[in-house]
């Protein structure tokens, strides 16, 4: 018999995305075959992102354009606030084509790519992310990490559907400037996409009083843990949190 949480749990489990602190995982080369509409139409759910992100964005690109473009833009904005002098800063998602290591290409490269076509299952595809910054051109592997977490967080707040989105300490990584961008960022995914964050924050720079009702702070006594939320706090402590924080 389902007790009452579980009964809740199982009744919005496909509707919350527990998002975890993310590090780029190492590209993933799949079957040529696996390219077509319909087989890119699995790797476009957010919960193919973690397994294999270069193809998660590439299954964007080619079947949700628009929501790619969107990506794109709020990847921007979060760098651009974090990096200080650049022109433009972007990136885009290639497929390569990969050979055996045994198969020699050959001098002639048109008749090779024919012989590839002609027997698709000799070979392999993978997706490169690609960072544009002032006309350069890198690998996302060969870019500080600033870059992975604002494809990451650009790739949440994107995510369509209503969804209720569990983050634990987004600020990493970030720039403080770059954190305060990222919560008018979700201000917007909030009111466009109709989704509920629930951030997990040691940050000062999180914690923005004027939307106080929805800030709670947990803290242990005695080993038991309670909770208080901002609104509740008094003037006086309200007043210091200004002061000391700057909020």
């Amino acid at each position: 018999v389902l007790t009452l949480y579980r009964y809740f749990i199982e009744l919005v489990k496909n509707k919350i995305l527990i998002v975890h602190e993310f590090r780029m995982l190492p590209k993933i080369a799949i079957p040529i075959q696996s390219v077509t509409y319909e087989h890119l139409k699995e790797f476009s759910t957010f919960e193919a992102f973690e397994r294999n992100p270069h193809l998660y964005l590439y299954s964007l690109k080619e079947i949700r354009p628009k929501s790619y473009e969107k990506i794109r833009e709020y990847f921007s904005r979060l760098v651009k606030s974090s990096v200080r002098n650049i022109n433009s800063v972007d990136f885009d998602v290639k497929i390569t084509i990969l050979s055996r290591e045994s198969e020699s290409i050959g001098s002639n490269i048109m008749e090779y790519i024919i012989r590839k076509l002609e027997a698709k299952d000799n070979y392999t595809v993978e997706a490169d992310i690609l960072i544009k910054l002032d006309g350069n051109i890198l690998p996302i592997e060969s870019c500080a990490s600033l870059f992975t977490e604002a494809v990451y967080l650009a790739s949440v707040l994107s995510i369509e559907s209503g969804y209720v989105i569990i983050i634990d300490e987004p600020e990493i990584h970030l720039h403080p400037s770059t954190q305060l961008v990222f919560l008018s960022m979700v201000k917007e995914s909030v009111e466009q996409n109709n989704n509920q964050f629930v951030m997990i924050t040691h940050s000062p720079y999180m914690l923005i009083i004027n939307r106080s009702l929805d800030i709670t702070r947990f803290y242990m006594v005695d080993g038991v843990t309670r909770h208080i939320r901002l609104c509740d706090i008094s003037k006086e402590s309200l007043k210091y949190l200004k002061e000391k924080f700057g909020l």
